[in-house]
């Protein structure tokens, strides 16, 4: 876990993919590192939304994907999974849908069903 840490510290300080630091922040967490994993999730949760304010259509599934693995908010989660569902219907999409609605408590009773 540490040469995780110690390979990912530099993407995740210098790349503008937000990718690095949510995925240090999930490695320093998983160590125990709780501080530290939550200054990386800020910084990812701010990058991802630098983001998705300059390319909304390429960046609400990860944006989508990032709230629900950092434990975020689920509700606009399920949002941008279902603008991602509507501009691409995909395998995917459909996961992260299904994720999002399971998360938010908007799983239908069809959930399963084929959208």
């Amino acid at each position: 876990m540490t040469l995780a840490i110690e390979l990912l510290r530099p993407l995740a300080s210098f790349a503008e993919d937000p990718d690095y630091a949510a995925a240090l922040a999930d490695i320093l967490s998983e160590a125990g590192r709780t501080q530290e994993a939550q200054t990386w999730q800020q910084d990812a949760a701010t990058r991802y939304e630098s983001l998705l304010a300059r390319h909304p259509d390429g960046f609400a599934d990860h944006m989508a994907a990032f709230l629900l693995d950092q434990g975020g908010d689920t509700r606009r989660a399920l949002e941008l999974a279902q603008r991602n569902f509507a501009l691409r219907d995909t395998p995917r999409s459909r996961r992260l849908l299904d994720r999002a609605e399971r998360a938010s408590g908007d799983a239908t009773p069809d959930a399963g069903t084929p959208r």
